[in-house]
């Protein structure tokens, strides 16, 4: 009885000791290493390319005054670029802003800062010609984002103030193939956009600014 007994007790430990083993879950760490990383995407986008190349009639390069005389062409060519792209991450939605309106009444809602709006304006050469165009004709009176585009390799400045002023309200400097912006309060009235270079005189635009 005593050596059956003593086999019971050893199965019985044997049993607790493989029996509460198994085998750990997998993680996902592996599987989600890259889950989230940026990747390089290949685009193409259209640039506008100039050159100076020499005048030419009946096979031979024109000259004026000992200098060769040239001629700006002008050609839209595909560049490729890469763009990082980067997948979403979920967001944390934000409880409404509560705004007072007046003593003991309140309004629920979320507050954004209005757009400032654009004003463009273009310096360029067309058919041989300068030239500054504005985006519109006519804007209300307020505050402006004055975004100035000089397209081209010559060097263009831009002078704003109201029509008659002797002091400019906002100066750009000098410029060539590029654009910047600055912010400018237009007042009602006629406003005078120009290029102050010497002998760019004809680059020269008015706006109209209501009350």
């Amino acid at each position: 009885m005593i050596a059956v007994a003593a086999l019971l007790s050893a199965a019985m430990s044997l049993a607790g000791m493989t029996g509460g083993s198994g085998t750990p879950a997998a993680t996902g760490a592996s599987a989600s290493a890259h889950h989230g990383a940026s990747e390089l995407q290949r685009t193409y986008r259209v640039v506008r390319r100039c050159r100076l190349v020499p005048v030419k009639r009946a096979g031979k390069v024109v000259r004026r005054r000992g200098k060769v005389v040239k001629r700006r062409v002008c050609k839209r060519v595909r560049v490729p670029v890469r763009v990082r792209t980067t997948p979403a991450t979920p967001t944390t939605p934000t409880a409404p802003s509560t705004v007072t309106t007046a003593p003991g009444t309140t309004t629920s809602g979320t507050t954004t800062a209005p757009a400032q709006p654009e004003l463009v304006v273009r310096q360029f050469i067309e058919a041989g010609q300068l030239r500054l165009t504005l985006g519109v004709a006519s804007v209300p009176a307020g505050t402006y984002t004055v975004r100035r585009k000089s397209e081209g390799t010559i060097q263009h400045t831009l002078d704003v103030r109201p029509s008659g002023a002797g002091v400019a309200t906002a100066s750009f400097p000098p410029l060539a193939n590029g654009e910047d912006a600055q912010t400018v309060v237009l007042t009602a009235g006629t406003w005078t956009f120009r290029c102050t270079v010497p002998g760019h005189g004809v680059m020269t635009a008015d706006l109209t600014v209501t009350p």
